[in-house]
């Protein structure tokens, strides 16, 4: 298939947004990297992810069965940063997360730093080539001119690498989800569904799935397999069963005081923490939005294309979570383009609507306006479904 980027010299205006994007989006995240790094000590500042990560790595590397202690991580943490540090910024992760991370152990935090800037940097690129090979490239007509400029000048790729978290990786397996659903893989998409443990708070994705195969046998047996696989290796990265008290761990942890910054997150917990919203009021609240959603899915999944609904999946795991932070904006890339390229292909006036305010609602978080995110994602989604008189 022939790719024509440049076909006139009308495209100047477009090739001169290319030319621009590319080398910003280097640019701008080398730039945050720099101003992450604290010039006394010369290692990431405390409130830096990567510092949790390699919390964890540290942990488990001498005493992993204290992976979930928090003064075994507090003093590790301290260590780590060479500076007495107020509070925690706790790891939250699973214990194969933290073996992932083993390798920055081996060097000097401040190289370690720039070594997982380049690592996630690289798997941005990764999240890229997998957006253009498994969504627009399967267009009869590819708009590579487009794509170009919607990946690399959507904010979060600029900070994304910065922060040395996990959530690249995450994008890269929403994707390739995506493209399994596209070609009927259900024990496949089974298999790597499982992977969103490694950031718990996204398995509520898995029942979504479940309603959308054609096989579900297959899917559950892929996802079986894969559980059971992945509950093994971590318990034998714990040397024990981990499960219990990475869970009670993950409930005592949601607190400003070990890292959890609620005024920051872009999900609908932000308009909880606003109201100041009891427990009882936030898990029925966030108990009958997934059971709606649920019913939505399993009445729509014949109405709606796979675009569209792939595309809500997305969105309601991102702002109807608990805990969403700003790198997970990366997820939204996703509907993003499947939508962008849903109006090219349909005709759809509503899904480039909903693509164009999704693109740039991440520039919020600039200036600061975090609570703003979830409601404008909620009635984007909103208005994407709702039905057109």
């Amino acid at each position: 298939m022939k790719l024509e980027i440049f076909s006139t010299p009308k495209e100047f205006t477009k090739l001169f947004f290319i030319l621009i994007a590319i080398p910003l989006f280097f640019k701008a995240s080398y730039g945050i990297l720099n101003s992450h790094v604290n010039q006394q000590t010369q290692r990431p500042n405390v409130g830096i992810d990567f510092v949790a990560y390699m919390t964890g790595s540290l942990v488990l590397k001498t005493q992993p069965q204290d992976l979930y202690n928090i003064n075994v991580q507090t003093e590790v943490q301290k260590n780590y940063l060479k500076e007495d540090i107020a509070g925690l910024l706790s790891y939250r992760n699973t214990p194969f997360v933290a073996f992932l991370n083993l390798p920055y152990t081996l060097i000097n935090p401040n190289q370690s730093y720039f070594i997982n800037y380049i690592v996630q940097t690289i798997l941005l690129l990764i999240y890229a080539w997998l957006l253009l090979k498994v969504i627009i490239l399967k267009e009869n007509k590819p708009n590579i001119k487009h794509f170009i400029v919607l990946t690399f000048m959507y904010y979060p790729m600029w900070y994304v690498a910065t922060f040395g978290q996990i959530s690249p990786l995450i994008a890269i397996i929403l994707v390739c989800i995506y493209g399994l659903l596209k070609n009927n893989k259900p024990f496949w998409v089974g298999i790597l569904s499982v992977l969103l443990i490694l950031k718990l708070q996204y398995i509520i994705l898995i029942p979504f799935l479940f309603l959308i195969v054609k096989d579900k046998k297959s899917f559950l047996k892929g996802l079986s397999i894969s559980f059971i696989g992945m509950l093994m290796l971590d318990s034998l990265l714990y040397r024990g069963f981990y499960l219990v008290e990475y869970l009670k761990f993950l409930a005592l942890s949601e607190k400003d005081v070990l890292g959890t910054n609620l005024e920051k997150l872009v999900s609908i917990s932000v308009i909880f923490n606003i109201f100041k919203a009891s427990s009882t009021v936030i898990v029925t609240t966030l108990a009958l939005l997934y059971g709606s959603f649920l019913i939505f899915i399993e009445k729509s999944k014949q109405k709606i294309s796979l675009e569209i609904i792939y595309s809500l999946m997305i969105l309601f795991i991102v702002f109807i979570n608990y805990h969403t932070a700003m790198v997970d904006l990366i997820f939204l890339l996703i509907p993003i383009i499947l939508l962008y390229m849903t109006s090219i292909k349909e005709n759809n006036t509503k899904a480039k609507i909903t693509a164009i305010s999704l693109f740039l609602i991440p520039w919020l978080t600039a200036i600061e306006l975090h609570a703003l995110i979830p409601v404008i994602g909620i009635l984007a989604s909103i208005y994407l479904i709702k039905p057109t008189r």
